[in-house]
Formats: C-alpha cells, structure tokens, sequence
C-alpha cells in the first residue's frame, strides 16, 4: 500500500487557494440590480460635529486628548477643562494670566512639532545616503532633551502663575474637582483590577 506523502508546504498551498478563490469571487462582477427605489444609493453621513471632514482624528499616543485642549493646566495635577474654568469667574487680570499660559503652551507644542519634523527629515536623509551616526544621533537627542525641559519649565511657571493669581474660592473649587476626579480614577482603577 502506497501511502501520500505531504511536505510543509502542503497547508500554505491549501490556504492561498483558498484566499485566492475568495477573491475571485469577491471581485466577480456582481449582478445587475433593476432600477427602483432599492437601487439608488444611500444619502452620504453628515459629517462628525467639529470634524469637516467627517473622520475621527485619534490624539497622539500615550497622551490625553483633553491635555491638548485644556483651557488650564495645574502643574503635577493635571488638565481642566473648559466648562469648569468658565465656573471660577476669572478677573480680567486672571484672564490675561491665563491667556499666556495657553498661548506659551501652544507655542511650546508647535515648535516641537516642528523640531521632530525636521529630526526626522535628517533621519530620512541619513538613511538615503546609506549612512548612520549614532553617536551624532545621540549627541542631539540629549541636546534637545535639555532644550525641551528648559521649555517646559518656562510653560510651567506660566502655569504656576495663573495658579498664584487666583483666590482662595477659586483654590478650593479646583481641589474638589481634582478630587473627585481621583476619586472617580481610583473607582475605576479598582474595578478593572478586580474584574
């Protein structure tokens, strides 16, 4: 009795058959439709509010989206937003603290925006030569490492000072909105680890 020998290649063969026939068919021209109210084509989705283009843009990884739009910042405690900054009543002057703090933010993002654009043209251009310099590579990266923390460092005393400006109503009020947002984290945190 003669027995099939199968070799390793035996199941990939069967699996690209397999996708090929369904995309055979999938590219088949499909039947004509008769005409009618079936056939016209559905009305186009609205787009998202506050996207023009209808698609959702996802925040950049490992960060917040509510960092980037927040109206204030509390150094070491995190975003607030624009709802809740509008409860505190700000003075003009407090406003115009407030306004640089944003501004000196916004400012820091785009020119890091812009720093790591141009950090990764060079990288591009680096590896279009055939070349790398990993010592040079490094040397900038802890350059602009210390560039970076000297920037946050001004955008947080910024920050600091709208802090110092506001009163002790206004402190109060945003101790217990940061506490009952840990509150609601660590209720949070408590039901994942348990589940």
């Amino acid at each position: 009795m003669q027995t099939r020998r199968f070799s390793a290649l035996t199941p990939v063969l069967a699996g690209i058959s397999a996708a090929l026939l369904i995309q055979a068919s999938a590219m088949a021209e499909p039947a004509p439709v008769p005409p009618g109210p079936a056939a016209e084509a559905p009305a186009p989705k609205a787009p998202r509010p506050g996207h023009p283009d209808g698609k959702w843009h996802r925040p950049h990884p490992g960060r917040a989206a509510h960092q980037y739009n927040a109206a204030m910042v509390v150094p070491g405690f995190g975003p607030l937003s624009q709802q809740f900054v509008e409860t505190l009543s700000l003075t003009s002057a407090q406003k115009t603290k407030l306004d640089e703090a944003v501004s000196a933010d916004k400012a820091r993002r785009q020119a890091r925006r812009a720093e790591m654009q141009a950090h990764f043209k060079a990288i591009q251009a680096q590896l279009e030569q055939g070349k790398l310099d990993p010592h040079a590579a490094a040397k900038v990266m802890a350059e602009r490492r210390a560039a970076d923390a000297k920037a946050d460092e001004a955008v947080t005393q910024k920050w600091i000072a709208v802090w110092d400006a506001l009163d002790a109503a206004q402190h109060k009020k945003i101790v217990e909105q940061m506490s009952a947002r840990a509150k609601r984290m660590a209720e949070r945190h408590q039901a994942r680890t348990a589940s």
